[in-house]
């Protein structure tokens, strides 16, 4: 949940999370849609689908652990959330390639380097990042690890002096 209400109270923005976590926020008075596994909510700059993760959590009244599928013009941005590997991963880009995923490696909490070096392969992604790790001891991972196992092609790559493309 990190940061979320913070960022939400200065912006405006809506929060789009699992319906029980919505219903949380919601009594909060923020803006909320709270689709369930599997939904979509539709905005004027594109799309926000509920992945579900495999992942547990001490707030079980606030709902269960979830993954999001983002269509951004046209392009589908897959965010695993804290997850470890499993084969419906596979689903996300039945209907269109990913273009962009991210996935944990940290291994402690989620799946390791290796297991995400497979979900890249499994989902088949045009470009991987891999994410939560290294922000404390359980979770200290050497990246090179999970490129070691990555398509060179799937790696993505960005320069501080060049704009973000995919």
């Amino acid at each position: 949940m990190g940061d979320t209400e913070e960022l939400a109270k200065k912006s405006g923005a809506t929060i789009v999370t699992e319906m029980d976590m919505a219903n949380d926020y919601a009594q909060k008075g923020f803006k909320v849609e709270g689709p369930n596994y599997g939904g979509t909510v539709h905005f004027d700059w594109g799309d926000v689908k509920i992945i579900p993760a495999w992942h547990t959590t001490a707030n079980v009244p606030l709902g269960m652990a979830t993954g999001l599928a983002l269509t951004i013009e046209g392009k589908l941005i897959y965010i695993a959330g804290d997850t470890g590997l499993f084969s419906d991963m596979k689903l996300v880009g039945r209907k269109q390639q990913i273009d962009l995923a991210f996935l944990p490696i940290g291994d402690y909490y989620t799946m390791g380097p290796d297991d995400a070096a497979y979900a890249a392969l499994l989902i088949d992604a045009k470009k991987v990042i891999p994410y939560h790790f290294n922000t404390f001891p359980p979770i200290k991972q050497d990246v090179n690890d999970f490129w070691k196992d990555v398509p060179e092609n799937m790696k993505f790559t960005a320069e501080i002096d060049r704009p973000f493309e995919l």
